[in-house]
């Protein structure tokens, strides 16, 4: 993430401008807290209630919503110009199976503004 924040820099993205979208929050103590202090704004989305708690310890600046991200971008109306989906490698119980992100598609260029910085994570290998 500091890589990928120090190219956008050199590109001349104000990245204090951004207004950033964590798709999936989990208790924000990976990347997010990498980035969490350049940005504009943030908002997480979390499914699980349980790391509300820790999003908000962890991530104080953040807007912390628990919700299922899959359901949450297809009625959101806000747009944000910096985008991250890192979905868990693990199946959650109780909850749909979603393959990697691909099921936030298309919905996702909805909610990105006009000018977007959308980072992906992707698992080359997943055992179901």
């Amino acid at each position: 993430m500091h890589n990928l924040l120090r190219g956008l820099k050199r590109r001349g993205v104000k990245v204090g401008n951004l207004q950033a979208l964590e798709t999936f929050g989990g208790t924000g103590v990976l990347h997010t807290k990498d980035y969490a202090p350049y940005v504009s704004s943030l908002t997480v989305w979390e499914i699980n209630s349980k790391n509300k708690s820790i999003l908000l310890r962890n991530l104080p600046q953040a807007e912390v919503k628990i919700t299922d991200c899959y359901k949450e971008v297809k009625k959101v109306t806000e747009k944000y110009d910096f985008i991250v989906v890192d979905n868990p490698l693990f199946w959650v119980e109780g909850q749909e199976w979603h393959f990697e992100h691909f099921d936030l598609f298309p919905d996702i260029f909805r909610i990105a503004a006009n000018a977007t910085i959308l980072v992906l994570n992707v698992m080359p290998e997943v055992k179901r």
